[in-house]
């Protein structure tokens, strides 16, 4: 990949979205991302440093809000985490979303690079 987008994505459906984005000729890079440790863990890993650090600013959004509230985090027996429903009516999609693109940004570039004034703005 090159620049500093991508947009990661689930398996699961993702063929309709791909035909969608075929028929308005789109060219956003799309990078499978997977649900399970492997995938989230470092992205969670990425989440949590810039939420410590303070370099997050998601507005106090309700929906955000309501997605940290449902989620929890679980380990599997090797110590990697990643995120989870508490609920099964709960839904963590856009505190999800947010962790797979802080994923994306560790692995693609340096965050810096991405953000100059070290911020990072989720609307």
């Amino acid at each position: 990949m090159t620049g500093s987008q991508a947009i990661a994505y689930d398996r699961w459906r993702i063929d309709l979205m791909k035909k969608e984005l075929g028929k308005i000729d789109s060219d956003l890079p799309l990078i499978e991302w997977g649900q399970g440790f492997r995938d989230m863990a470092p992205a969670l890993d990425a989440l949590e440093a810039e939420l410590l650090n303070e370099r997050v600013n998601h507005g106090n959004h309700p929906v955000l809000r309501m997605c940290a509230a449902n989620a929890i985090v679980v380990k599997d027996p090797a110590g990697s985490r990643k995120l989870d429903k508490s609920r099964a009516t709960g839904r963590i999609d856009g505190l999800q979303a947010m962790a797979q693109a802080f994923g994306i940004a560790a692995r693609s570039v340096a965050a810096q690079d991405v953000y100059p004034d070290g911020q990072f703005l989720f609307i």
